[in-house]
């Protein structure tokens, strides 16, 4: 059965590809000719055949998508500047690929959302669940709930979906936002926001690579949805103590007052609904004051996810793998 991947190169898909492969699995992917060169995407997914094309495009979905049974969609916009590059990748370009994947008699969709369509716990001590109604807070929060409208309505009763929302991924070459996290700390201005009490529900990224092989062998041919985490969530304290330890480093922060994490919270709101803006830093910010977390329950169930890593390795993982990049 032929598997298709949108989102590679990147961070995930990249890891996903590989595993795919390592497990014999006939893979094909659509690579974004203005991320990557199909030479560079080549040397990153040896074995998967390469398709260049653009999500937001018929006929390039189109000729992807030929002769699959299986797409895992895992591209999306999380930080660009405007907004509305989250709409027209997160929302329209999923479309086109439902649509397309209906067209051409795809049997199965795996649909890489996110946490962030909750928005945070209504109540700090009640873990958020599938059947929860979904409040996002921010513009990508927004967007990727909008996909999953546009995949189940394009898809229909014709191609079964799996919609796999996980929380925010970490470990070896982790995201841009984990980076920024890592610098704070190397120079004692992480901030602690009211005691760094709020928790998250944080996923290891070959943990959500795990959920994804999961869906894909577990027999579908409905619309079902999960949530993909660690074991458990972890702290802000937590989290921060983990990236020092893998560091090396003694943990010093910068206490700031919850107040503070709000108005930021604020001004990321303000910013995307007055100028289209998407300022990610802002809505970093206003995260470490929020509780976002989840029962991992109903994946463990019903796709037989068992999350196998947590975030102390992940977090060394992640430093050994950047001081190689930098050797390297």
């Amino acid at each position: 059965m032929t598997v298709l991947v949108t989102g590679a190169p990147g961070w995930l898909g990249t890891r996903l590809v590989r595993r795919l492969i390592h497990q014999g699995v006939p893979v094909r992917c659509l690579i974004y000719p203005s991320d990557w060169s199909l030479d560079d995407a080549a040397q990153r997914l040896n074995g998967a055949e390469l398709v260049s094309g653009d999500i937001r495009n018929e006929h390039d979905v189109a000729r992807a998508i030929r002769g699959v049974q299986c797409v895992m969609h895992l591209a999306g916009a999380r930080h660009p500047w405007r907004t509305n590059a989250l709409r027209t990748i997160n929302v329209d370009g999923t479309r086109v690929v439902a649509r397309a994947a209906r067209q051409h008699g795809v049997e199965h969709i795996i649909h890489a959302s996110s946490i962030s369509v909750f928005g945070n716990n209504l109540r700090p001590d009640v873990a958020l669940t599938e059947t929860d109604r979904p409040s996002p807070r921010t513009a990508y929060g927004r967007t990727k709930l909008w996909s999953e409208s546009a995949l189940r309505l394009s898809c229909g009763s014709d191609v079964a979906t799996t919609i796999l929302r996980p929380g925010p991924f970490y470990g070896p070459g982790q995201s841009a936002s984990f980076r920024l996290l890592s610098r704070l700390v190397l120079t004692g201005t992480a901030p602690d926001v009211a005691g760094s009490v709020a928790r998250q529900s944080l996923a290891h990224v070959d943990n959500v690579v795990d959920a994804f092989i999961a869906a894909y062998q577990t027999p579908n041919t409905g619309h079902r949805t999960a949530l993909i985490a660690d074991a458990r969530p972890y702290s802000m304290a937590e989290l921060l103590s983990a990236v020092a330890d893998a560091h090396s480093q003694p943990l010093r922060t910068l206490p700031v007052p919850m107040l503070v994490s709000r108005a930021a919270e604020r001004v990321a709101a303000i910013a995307d609904q007055a100028f289209g803006l998407h300022v990610g830093l802002l809505t970093m910010a206003g995260e470490f004051g929020r509780n976002r977390w989840c029962d991992i329950h109903h994946a463990q169930t019903e796709l037989g996810y068992v999350p196998k890593r947590d975030l102390v390795v992940g977090m060394r993982e992640a430093w050994a793998d950047e001081n190689s990049t930098r050797r390297a």
